[in-house]
């Protein structure tokens, strides 16, 4: 699978499991499993805040960026289920893993306000540090969960993961330059964008 950028995906070698029983393989699946449930709340809880923070910003230049991560942010959180089918398991209902995500954003949130106060920055810029943190826990999530397809042997999660994993490193740097960008706004003018 090549990439627009060049990469390839490596080649997965046949798994070599030494004394891999059944029961022990369906445990290593049941326990992936769980860690797709924790990729969809990271994933959610990412989209969430960029949902946030793209309501707060006015600059035209800002919010196109922007309007790009949140709808790149919609169709990796879309993209979890297949992690699930590639184990032959049916992704859960949404509504527990939904909780979580709002539960992670509402705690990110919290701590922004709580730095926010410390720092006398702006509340939008504090609302968009805490996205850049999330764009980087979402980022782990995904990246964790290729791992996890390279050691069962299934290509099928390395492919679903690794271009979402690089997608998310560019968003994740672009994000980045923009909260550097605003420094200056946040906390010396305290201004909105």
């Amino acid at each position: 699978m090549t990439q627009e950028n060049g990469l390839t995906a490596p080649d997965l070698p046949q798994p070599l499991a030494v004394e891999l029983d059944e029961a022990t393989w369906e445990e290593f699946l049941d326990r992936s499993a769980r860690w797709f449930g924790q990729v969809r709340a990271a994933q959610s809880a990412y989209r969430q805040l960029a949902e946030d923070v793209l309501a707060q910003m006015h600059e035209p230049h800002l919010r196109h960026r922007l309007e790009e991560v949140v709808e790149t942010a919609r169709r990796h959180e879309a993209q979890v289920d297949a992690l699930y089918r590639a184990i032959g398991r049916e992704p859960p209902g949404t509504g527990l893993l939904d909780v979580g995500g709002q539960l992670l954003t509402k705690g990110r949130e919290a701590l922004g306000t709580l730095q926010g106060l410390a720092s006398g920055a702006e509340g939008w810029w504090d609302d968009l540090l805490q996205l850049f943190l999330a764009s980087l826990n979402a980022v782990s999530a995904f990246s964790a969960a290729e791992q996890l397809g390279f050691a069962l042997g299934l290509r099928e999660i390395v492919d679903i993961t690794y271009p979402i994993t690089l997608e998310k490193f560019k968003q994740h740097r672009m994000l980045q330059e923009i909260t550097l960008e605003l420094v200056p706004l946040a906390i010396l003018y305290r201004s909105g964008v």
